[in-house]
């Protein structure tokens, strides 16, 4: 049986201990950890990408919405300032001064030898801002109704503080300045302390008046008395003017303000331009009709 030699075998064990060398395993091994690394680098700059595609799109998006919403708190801000000029409108026609209602009134007083020369009237108004009227601090008792047993709780005031507190208020509003105020008041009340011990609360009542705009009506009447003699019906015409149910609900109510003469004299004085009786006498006269001032708001 013939005997077989490998001369390579050398060879061969040796490149078997090469090819089987963990160094070599090792190395690419890093080579395909390397590769997925540069992989998932570049798997992640696609989603970077894409990423900031999107943001850029949402991004050019909210603009366009931003723009769009800026126009509708535009038309929006517009139309509440249209709907307030309208509500005020409507508060002014509903409450402006008719004149024809008061010369309609006034013709009733007229009299026989009593001429009325001229009918002047004039409006004056002025507004005014929000701004501070009268502010006092209140103090109220109030009632323990913490149960007992809850003696974690804190106790706090009952609603009859709140009572207790209007009550002070209604009576307050009885006295100066707030009876001889005429412009709507806004009250905020606020509760300052509470003390338990005494169980009273203090609280801050705060007035402040809100914006309005004070109409002041003066009417002047010119006028001369025919009469015989001359000037003796000028009283019985103010009288009658007075007592008119218009102007006597609306003339001024302080003494001396409602109605006064500011010419008046003593002496009659012939017509001179009554070309069929130039030797008529007359008295003139001129009365100032000081009406109530109203007090116009927006509410």
């Amino acid at each position: 049986m013939p005997i077989r030699i490998n001369l390579l075998a050398e060879e061969q064990a040796a490149e078997e201990v090469r090819r089987k060398d963990p160094v070599k395993r090792v190395i690419w091994g890093a080579v395909l950890l390397v590769f997925l690394f540069v992989a998932w680098i570049g798997v992640l700059q696609m989603q970077t990408a894409a990423g900031r595609s999107t943001l850029e799109d949402y991004e050019n998006r909210l603009k366009r919405i931003e723009e769009a919403s800026k126009q509708v708190r535009t038309d929006r801000t517009l139309a509440t300032d249209i709907d307030r000029r309208m509500s005020s409108l409507e508060v002014y026609s509903s409450n402006r001064f008719f004149w024809a209602t008061a010369l309609n009134a006034f013709q009733l007083a007229t009299m026989d030898n009593v001429r009325i020369v001229e009918f002047n009237a004039s409006q004056k108004y002025a507004t005014n801002d929000t701004s501070k009227f009268f502010s006092t601090n209140l103090t109220a008792a109030f009632l323990n109704s913490q149960p007992g047993w809850k003696f974690w709780a804190s106790s706090a005031p009952d609603a009859e503080v709140f009572t207790a507190i209007t009550n002070q208020l209604k009576a307050l509003a009885t006295r100066p300045p707030f009876s001889t105020n005429k412009v709507k008041l806004a009250l905020k009340l606020s509760i300052l302390s509470t003390n338990t011990t005494t169980k009273t609360v203090t609280a801050r009542a705060e007035y402040t008046m809100v914006p309005a705009m004070v109409e002041s009506t003066l009417i002047e009447i010119k006028g001369r008395d025919y009469s015989n003699p001359p000037g003796s019906h000028i009283d019985s015409f103010t009288r009658n003017l007075v007592n008119l149910p218009y102007f006597r609900d609306r003339l001024h109510q302080s003494e001396g303000q409602a109605l006064k003469f500011t010419d008046r004299p003593a002496q009659a004085r012939p017509d001179s331009g009554d070309a069929a009786n130039p030797s008529a006498l007359f008295v003139p006269f001129t009365i100032e009709c000081r009406l109530q001032e109203r007090i116009l708001t927006n509410d």
